[in-house]
């Protein structure tokens, strides 16, 4: 059986001795984040021990208590790691997640029903595997799972980067089609190296856009707006330049919590505004940089309109300042006149230059 396990899940579990070391010694996510990988990890690797100790229980003249155990554990588990990277992904959501563990239970008890029906499967007395009138019901859960997946992806696409929604995309196909597989074509292996690579990509990703985000307001930071404004310059629209007023005058005043309250009252505000196409980033104490790869400026004005009015339910205030790109514009210049633009409407605003 060891031997079995190693032959067959070599890589996978190399992965994941890797990614635990990766987990254990990175201090930049929260807890609950890390606590959800380490989840999703471990998932994993009971779902190897388990899928190996059943094969190696296959080879028995007589079915065996120990295979209708570790069965019902494979069937229990291939579900959860698809909704412990669902966790994931709705980590900074509202959606109540509760209720996404309705089907994974349902699943257990239908699995380990095995012990006592044959609802889920049974083994014949020849040790032949034989699918019950459930049997499919681990799978339909995994297919629900990768269809929400998909839903909340596209649900809370704007409050993403583009590359994290590109991957979870890509971890879609690669778990689809290792789910066709394995069912069809019985084969062995294929959906554990697949959770094991997604869980570990993701991971990679995650620590990568991290490093991309504003630790205070979480929206993305000056140096992801220059990396993302220079690869994509050509495809650029317009720049709105925002700037919230009287920062300084409310830390002077009430305390850097309340500023910092504010600026996070401002970025959810806005994000919550923004249309797919245009992403917001926080380039300086109190400025923010929004590029827009779609939309005419008519279209873009109505979308500061928005934000103003949206923002005028906050105790707070901000300017606006909308440049769009014309054949003769450098990242630069395209800046240069949003700010300006935006300092006009701060002075019509406040009655005052800055």
């Amino acid at each position: 059986m060891i031997q079995h396990l190693i032959h067959v899940n070599y890589a996978t579990i190399l992965i994941i001795a890797l990614l635990i070391t990766f987990v254990f010694s990175n201090k930049t996510f929260t807890k609950r984040i890390n606590n959800l990988f380490i989840n999703s990890i471990f998932c994993v690797l009971i779902l190897i021990i388990a899928d190996s100790i059943e094969t190696w229980t296959a080879s028995f003249d007589n079915p065996t208590t120990l295979r209708i155990i570790v069965s019902a554990i494979g069937y229990s588990f291939r579900p959860f790691c698809i909704l412990n990277i669902i966790l994931i992904v709705i980590r900074s959501t509202k959606i109540n997640y509760r209720l996404l563990y309705f089907p994974t239970i349902l699943n257990l008890f239908i699995s380990f029903s095995s012990l006592f029906t044959d609802l889920a499967f049974s083994y014949s007395s020849d040790n032949q595997f034989v699918r019950g009138p459930l049997g499919y019901t681990a799978y339909c859960v995994c297919i629900f799972y990768l269809l929400t997946l998909i839903i909340i992806t596209i649900l809370y696409l704007r409050e993403r980067h583009i590359y994290e929604t590109f991957v979870i995309f890509i971890m879609f196909f690669i778990a689809s089609l290792s789910l066709i597989l394995e069912v069809i074509y019985m084969f062995d292996g294929f959906i554990n190296a697949t959770f094991a690579v997604s869980i570990t990509f993701y991971y990679l990703l995650f620590h990568t856009q991290t490093a991309k985000k504003d630790p205070l307001t979480h929206a993305f930071n000056r140096r992801c707006f220059y990396e993302d404004a220079s690869h994509n310059f050509s495809r650029i629209k317009g720049i709105i330049s925002i700037d919230l007023n009287d920062l300084k005058k409310l830390n002077d005043n009430t305390g850097h919590a309340c500023g910092d309250i504010a600026l996070c009252t401002i970025v959810s505000v806005i994000k919550k505004t923004l249309p797919l196409g245009c992403t917001l980033y926080r380039t300086g104490g109190d400025e923010f940089m929004i590029l827009c790869m779609k939309y005419n400026q008519n279209e873009l004005e109505e979308i500061i309109t928005k934000m103003r009015l949206a923002i005028a339910n906050t105790p707070y205030t901000c300017a606006f300042g909308l440049a769009m790109q014309s054949n003769n514009d450098s990242l630069d210049s395209l800046c240069a006149k949003a700010d300006a633009i935006m300092y006009e409407d701060k002075i019509r605003i406040k009655g005052v230059v800055r």
